[in-house]
């Protein structure tokens, strides 16, 4: 269910707020669309962005077909409601299972919509033709003809020798929708070849169990579930030829919306969030649900790789998933007995089977916030069938220099809990995975690796030091199958040499790259690591963050956005500390680059080049922000940060123009469109005239 906000708008940039959406729409959405939006005809929309320099901008349909979620975000606090759904042609029912289901997209929108009026086409002023004239001369002087087209990508051919044990990872250009319905092709073939020559084994992706197999309590007829497990066996078969096989990622039992439960299933229902209410795991029912609908799944798909669970997420599974469940059934079950007993289940459904399919129980959620501490999860470890794999995320807690996140590369190595865990694990028989970012992590997402390469080093040799072998390399960002992925597999090798590495990927350039390397290296270990600074501020959109010289009142959301909201961005950060850590850091990143852009030669030298640039760029545009925010109100101060931030606005625009790969990222889609360096270009020089 949409909920709907009156509030102030976001300000404009141009003289009409019909021409912003010109500006934020032209070559992503067709003219036919886009006039249909406005209520004029076709040729009025051509003139118009004519008008404001766009001329030499052509329809991509690809922003529309694969990066809609792009689209969407970029109209959510523009558009009225019923606008933006006209700007797809969609049916109600496809539009609302988009919100629901693509990763939890309604959360990363802010959890309701902005009540907009619909906008309308109205002829300019003289005053505005005026104004708009102004516009055309900075978009005819910067606008970029051949922006490179959204999942263009080239997959290159590694020729990794592979090591022992499985190499899991999510690949790279599968957005995260319910892609057992689609009719493309899942992962490419071309995709498929590279992957194997990386060194990977196996593909991971994320269903839904009541997609896959019938839910006695739910009134919605699930007929497609046969479907799926088609195209899901049709998968499984295609992988194999290229010696790679498929897992799935189970988030089980998944809670139902309460108007979706059968009238005598009811007292089933367990604790409640919003609209959604839990299988209460205590009712024999529920469990007999998860191991039939399981078992009849793995016997449907007997070649399914692998399943790994995790049991304690943002998603409302069982009551004890979090803490202080309102559930009065099973108040006296802990949840790592709860947990444990779900993972039992399915290992059951498994067994009984007669599939060979592994099980991953993922430790992810066994923390203190879902009421299991330390002692607890070596108890929950502990009940759990030895045939099931222990997975923890490895950087994942305390540190000898303090508390850590997941999604750290710039502080990635094996926590203290991950150490007593897997040594636990191991000493009660489980086989035992560690799930780390090698490629990059909501530290930085906006390039498909990060050419930090010491970092990498010292976290997989610890892990190997612990008797890890198997290795789920990314969640659903960082599977491109990069040198990083590479380097991974030659320090998992019994005879791994840097400097033979580096010499066989980057030749007659090698120890440059070393130099690179070590200095963004040591750079990134003084990343200020905070969960809302790597969700909420603008680390992974730089200079495509809009910028605004009047406060807001917005509060920045999930990884999409930022807003002016700075007090979210350092919630929990010390400013003097993260000024300092971060200035230290772009002046080692600032020598990275000079010393990578003086560099010429393989198609892997121009990567750290360009993903080197792209990476200082957006930092450096972060604390201009950020500056920019703390001195909003002194003119002097800001004058040479918009002057900056005008500089790195068209450096990145011109990185992103080059490389497909530059912006993307499976869950959101793109991070930035080609408009927004426009629209963002436009405001700056707005408020540099002020």
């Amino acid at each position: 269910m949409i909920q709907f906000k009156k509030e102030k708008e976001l300000p404009i940039f141009t003289p009409t707020k019909w021409q912003s959406f010109i500006l934020k729409n032209y070559g992503l959405v067709d003219v036919f669309t886009l006039s249909q939006v406005l209520g004029c005809d076709r040729r009025t929309v051509i003139r118009e962005a004519k008008r404001l320099g766009l001329e030499k901008v052509y329809l991509d349909n690809a922003w529309v077909e694969k990066s809609y979620l792009t689209i969407i975000e970029n109209n959510w606090d523009f558009l009225s409601y019923r606008q933006i759904k006209q700007l797809f042609k969609w049916d109600d029912d496809r539009w609302l299972y988009e919100l629901e289901n693509n990763d939890y997209i309604k959360l990363k929108l802010g959890d309701y919509k902005p009540d907009i009026e619909d906008i309308k086409y109205s002829p300019l002023t003289k005053e505005q033709e005026k104004e708009t004239k102004k516009i055309r001369r900075i978009i005819e002087k910067n606008v970029i003809e051949n922006y490179a087209s959204p999942h263009s990508f080239e997959y290159p051919i590694l020729n990794v020798k592979k090591v022992e044990g499985e190499m899991l990872i999510y690949p790279y250009d599968l957005v995260c929708n319910d892609a057992l319905m689609s009719d493309d092709d899942i992962v490419s073939d071309e995709a498929l070849k590279s992957y194997q020559s990386a060194g990977i084994t196996a593909l991971w992706f994320q269903p839904q169990l009541i997609e896959l197999s019938p839910c006695p309590f739910s009134n919605k007829n699930n007929g497609n579930y046969l479907k799926r497990r088609a195209k899901l066996n049709d998968f499984i078969e295609k992988s194999a030829k290229y010696g790679i096989k498929i897992y799935i990622y189970l988030n089980e039992p998944r809670g139902l919306n309460i108007n979706d439960w059968k009238d005598e299933y009811k007292y089933l229902m367990g604790r409640r969030e919003g609209d959604i209410a839990a299988m209460c795991f205590s009712q024999q029912e529920v469990k007999d649900y998860l191991y039939t609908a399981t078992y009849d799944l793995v016997k449907a798909v007997p070649k399914l790789g692998g399943i790994f669970t995790i049991t304690s997420s943002e998603s409302l599974t069982h009551c004890k998933h979090k803490m202080y469940s309102d559930c009065h059934k099973c108040k006296d079950i802990p949840p790592y007995v709860m947990a444990a007993e779900i993972n039992n289940t399915i290992y059951k459904a498994v067994r009984d089977s007669g599939a060979s399919t592994r099980v991953v129980a993922s430790l992810w959620g066994w923390m203190p916030y879902c009421d299991i501490s330390t002692e607890d999860a070596l108890k929950g470890i502990a009940l759990m069938d030895k045939n099931i794999d222990i997975m923890c995320v490895s950087e994942f807690g305390t540190h000898k220099n303090g508390n850590v996140g997941e999604y750290s590369i710039s502080h990635g190595e094996p926590c203290f809990e991950t150490i007593k865990f897997l040594k636990h694990a191991r000493k009660l028989g489980h086989k035992v995975w560690a799930k780390i970012q090698v490629n990059n992590c909501w530290e930085m997402s906006s390039v498909p690796t990060l050419p930090c390469f010491e970092l990498i080093i010292n976290h997989l040799t610890k892990l190997k030091k612990l008797g890890v072998n198997d290795i789920m390399l990314s969640w659903t960002l960082g599977g491109f199958p990069s040198f990083n992925i590479s380097l991974t597999n030659s320090v998992l090798s019994k005879d791994f040499n840097y400097n033979l590495w580096l010499k066989e990927e980057f030749e007659d350039n090698a120890i440059y790259i070393k130099m690179v390397s070590h200095l963004l290296s040591e750079g990134f270990k003084k990343f200020p690591f905070s969960l809302h600074l790597l969700y909420f501020s603008p680390l992974s959109l730089g200079p495509a963050n809009m910028i605004y010289s009047e406060p807001t009142g917005k509060k920045a959301t999930i990884v999409t956005f930022p807003y002016d909201d700075v007090d979210t961005w350092l919630n929990g950060l010390n400013r003097d500390d993260f000024e300092l850590k971060m200035n230290i850091l772009l002046r080692k990143f600032k020598k990275a680059m000079k010393l990578a852009n003086s560099l010429e030669g393989n198609e892997k030298v121009e990567q750290v080049k360009r993903y080197t640039n792209v990476w200082y760029i957006t930092y450096k545009s972060l604390m201009n922000q950020y500056y920019f925010y703390k001195y909003r109100n002194d003119l002097e101060k800001t004058k040479n940060i918009i002057n900056d931030e005008i500089k790195l606005t068209k450096e990145l625009y011109r990185y992103a123009s080059l490389d497909s790969t530059i912006g993307f990222e499976p869950s959101n889609q793109y991070i930035y469109t080609p408009n927004m360096f426009l629209e963002k270009l436009v405001a700056l020089y707005k408020i540099k005239g002020k």
